[in-house]
């Protein structure tokens, strides 16, 4: 069985050298190789990626959409030493960000 514990160590040392930190990322990604585990999977599909992504409940979907981004950066790097890993398409679990709207103030406010 490929050592994806190995990977993540590798993928992780890998960002954090171009000054990523990585924490959430850390975290995820050894739960996401727990939930592998589980599934008794050796490699990385786009369907057991989309499941983890979604167990949590009463989330916002830009979390899901969060976690399968982690999923999906780590699959690009790992299919170059396993081949058989699916990376999962972007438009999977799309959550557009809403962005606050800027406050105008009007010229008396400025005064």
């Amino acid at each position: 069985m490929y050592d994806l514990k190995k990977h993540v160590a590798s993928y992780l040392t890998l960002r954090r050298s171009l000054g990523y930190k990585l924490e959430e990322s850390e975290r995820l990604l050894n739960g996401f190789v727990a939930f592998l585990k589980t599934k008794g999977s050796r490699t990385i599909t786009s369907k057991l990626a989309v499941e983890w992504a979604l167990l949590p409940k009463n989330v916002r979907s830009s979390y899901w959409s969060r976690r399968l981004c982690v999923v999906r950066l780590f699959s690009q790097y790992l299919i170059s030493f396993i081949p058989e890993t699916e990376v999962p398409e972007p438009a999977l679990l799309y959550s557009r960000t809403k962005r606050a709207e800027p406050y105008l103030y009007s010229d008396e406010q400025i005064k």
